[in-house]
């Protein structure tokens, strides 16, 4: 029978030719794939489709033939995944960074699993960054493993209640505040290796129906038993089989001021419960084999903030640079106008003051500054003719600006002293 079709879907939807098993795309979000665009099912919906051909649905051995269909299927996203996780760590730990916050880096020591109870026809579900298309831990999960670390080693830990806005988790008995912390979302820092994994459970019926195991004549059903006469069904999932995580804490926004020095120095003991947490118990799905461990990754850390700082660093110096940029566009604009207002020069010549402000080699320098360097450079730019015309618009300009003082006795007058005296000579010798 055919494999379901895509149809209506426009046609960048169908990812592969027909007959194939479905692969996201390099440049498409894996989690999209995943689960939107799931074709594994026949046509006609009766079941798994499974190559090269399908089995009767009413016996057991259709079983190992769908899973081999759905492990098909998770293939095709073992890859490797990226998404822009780099650039958004760094804006992440910039915003840590703002906040007061505190961030580290943890490498996996061994499989990552995560979403495993989300709804899929895989019947193992994984849990996707909406924006990157990467596996991630949601900051509500960082929160509960920190929260749940603490209440395995003592229950009444006191700091339970200010760090997370009660002490019990009993719906009747929860407090209408929150703690002092926001937790992050735990995200990728680069490249994220993702993988198949299986597991092979013996016992599915008895997982499915528990304590009820007793077929009608009340005898225990020997299909629905656990016993170690079942053969085990493998099930395949997936799972981040190498990647490393930037975790980040920082105090709540609006925190009271009587709670606010005490929640900044708890901060670096929070950082610490996390790392045991991670270390031993472990985040995400099937922790209890040793899933979703991590360690502290240091130098990644270091490499990541160095990125950061010199990011924050370059960012700062574009900002001041355009800062000088918007001053230098309002005072040349103000100069135009004060300009404007002064005695024209003849066409040809006005033209030509403005020329030389606009071109002149020393940028950031007033307007009639760069007129009088221009007088009194080594190669002139002037006629003698327009020297005396120049100097005065560069009087004129000054006395607009308060920055002319001839006065002998004034250190800064230099400048002054000079065009008036040009403009003395040309007096004189007309």
């Amino acid at each position: 029978m055919p494999r379901q079709s895509n149809l209506p879907l426009y046609s960048g939807a169908r990812f592969q030719a027909e007959g194939h098993t479905i692969k996201p795309k390099d440049g498409q979000h894996p989690g999209l794939v995943w689960e939107r665009f799931f074709d594994g099912y026949m046509a006609d919906f009766a079941g798994f489709l499974n190559l090269p051909e399908r089995r009767d649905p009413r016996t057991k051995d259709i079983v190992q033939e769908a899973q081999q269909g759905k492990a098909d299927f998770i293939e095709g996203f073992a890859k490797t995944v990226d998404g822009g996780c780099r650039s958004f760590a760094l804006r992440q730990m910039a915003l840590l960074h703002a906040l007061g916050g505190e961030s580290r880096v943890f490498s996996l020591a061994w499989y990552f699993a995560t979403g495993l109870g989300n709804d899929h026809p895989t019947e193992n579900g994984f849990t996707w960054h909406p924006t990157l298309g990467t596996p991630y831990l949601p900051g509500s999960g960082v929160k509960g493993l920190v929260r749940g670390w603490m209440e395995w080693n003592d229950p009444n830990d006191a700091r339970i209640e200010p760090w997370f806005g009660t002490q019990t988790k009993e719906k009747e008995e929860v407090a209408e505040r929150s703690g002092w912390f926001s937790f992050f979302d735990a995200v990728p820092i680069g490249a994220v290796k993702l993988g198949a994994d299986v597991m092979t459970p013996h016992c599915g019926d008895w997982y499915e129906k528990g304590d009820d195991i007793r077929a009608i004549n009340g005898e225990p059903d020997p299909d629905v038993v656990p016993a170690d006469w079942h053969s085990p069904v493998p099930v395949p999932f997936l799972v981040v089989k190498q990647a490393s995580f930037l975790f980040g804490v920082a105090v709540r926004e609006g925190l009271p001021d009587r709670d606010l020095e005490d929640a900044k120095s708890a901060l670096p003991q929070v950082m610490e419960i996390l790392k045991d947490a991670l270390q031993w118990a472990g985040a995400g799905a099937k922790t209890a084999v040793g899933y979703g461990r991590m360690e502290p990754d240091e130098e990644a850390y270091e490499s990541l903030k160095k990125e950061m700082d010199d990011a924050v660093d370059a960012e700062r110096k574009a900002r001041a640079a355009a800062e000088a940029e918007r001053r230098e566009a309002e005072e040349a604009a103000g100069e135009s106008r004060a300009i404007a207002a002064l005695s024209p020069l003849d066409p040809e010549l006005e033209s030509k003051v403005a020329r030389v402000i606009a071109t002149w080699p020393e940028k950031g320098l007033p307007a009639w500054q760069k007129l009088h360097q221009s007088l009194f450079a080594a190669s002139p730019s002037w006629a003698d003719a327009e020297k005396p015309k120049v100097a005065a618009r560069v009087r004129a300009m000054m006395e607009t600006a308060g920055t002319w003082v001839p006065d002998e006795n004034s250190k800064k007058g230099h400048r002054a002293r000079q065009i008036q005296a040009l403009l003395e000579q040309h007096d004189r010798q007309t």
